[in-house]
């Protein structure tokens, strides 16, 4: 058996008074934003988490996991197949379902080019490539630059979510109410195993 704790995931800013009533939109921004930013600290939690304190522990940091060193001699596109490889023939004798990178570091991969200075995942004027190897990728802020996950995320990961996202707001903080602040918070509880 193995017992889960939920964790909780908070994002807030203080805004005033005047900002929320003489900008209704920007309240409607604010609660979209507070939203964006609680979704990439979850990211953040499920890739790289320490699992100490409130933090989930990550795919980065779960212990018995693979790694590879991509060599001097090696193209990151040398390291990924690799890396499928370990995963095919490793402890897990699993097919990789999902590469998660960074932004910068994929778009790095996605300049390669050969000898005649062709594209190796595809032409610019064509469709974007999003999988290497024939794994899809899937590209967050949140992951490391130079670093990449790869796993078969269908069978050896699970997020649950405990409490969707939630906003409150609140004037009774400190010394808020007197100087005319509000506080948004946005939370969110959820636990992950892999």
């Amino acid at each position: 058996q193995t017992i889960l704790t939920a964790r909780k995931v908070a994002i807030f800013s203080t805004v005033t008074d005047e900002l929320l009533s003489d900008f209704p939109t920007f309240a409607q921004y604010l609660d979209v934003e507070l939203q964006r930013q609680e979704t990439e600290s979850e990211n953040w939690q499920v890739i790289s988490g320490s699992g100490t304190g409130d933090d989930l522990l990550g795919f980065l940091n779960q212990p018995g996991t693979m790694g590879r060193v991509k060599q001097s001699t090696d193209t990151a596109l040398d390291c990924i197949e690799e890396g499928i490889t370990d995963l095919r023939n490793g402890p897990s004798f699993c097919e990789p379902d999902a590469i998660i990178i960074n932004p910068s570091t994929w778009s790095a991969i996605r300049r390669t080019k050969d000898s005649y200075g062709r594209y190796l995942l595809g032409d610019p004027g064509q469709v974007t490539v999003n999988d290497v190897w024939g794994v899809p990728v899937m590209q967050t802020t949140q992951m490391l630059p130079g670093t990449i996950v790869m796993a078969n995320l269908e069978i050896a990961a699970q997020a649950f979510i405990r409490e969707g996202i939630t906003l409150a707001m609140t004037n009774s903080s400190d010394d808020d109410f007197t100087h005319g602040k509000v506080k948004i918070r946005a939370t969110e509880r959820l636990t992950s195993t892999s």
